[in-house]
């Protein structure tokens, strides 16, 4: 929130306290460009993934998340579904 988009260039990954779909939704309140989300499963395989628009109200995956990946929209093309990923 309150980011520029210019100085988007980076990933954020966010775990949740439990795996579940309402527990995994996201607003866009105070996000004044568009972001790419990616939803994982407590294996980390991804379950959701969307290009979302500014001030957007509620979006909540189609299937329950323990992580999930807030970054650039573009790159969501380059990310399947049931893909497993990784970071450190």
């Amino acid at each position: 929130m309150f980011e520029r988009a210019d100085n988007f260039d980076y990933a954020l990954v966010f775990e949740l306290p439990r795996e579940s779909r309402l527990g995994a939704s996201v607003h866009m309140f105070f996000v004044f460009f568009p972001i790419g989300i990616v939803f994982l499963d407590s294996e980390k395989k991804v379950v959701d993934k969307a290009v979302l628009k500014p001030w957007m109200l509620n979006y909540t995956p189609k299937k329950a998340a323990k992580y999930f990946v807030e970054l650039q929209p573009e790159k969501i093309s380059e990310i399947k579904l049931g893909e497993k990923l990784e970071w450190k």
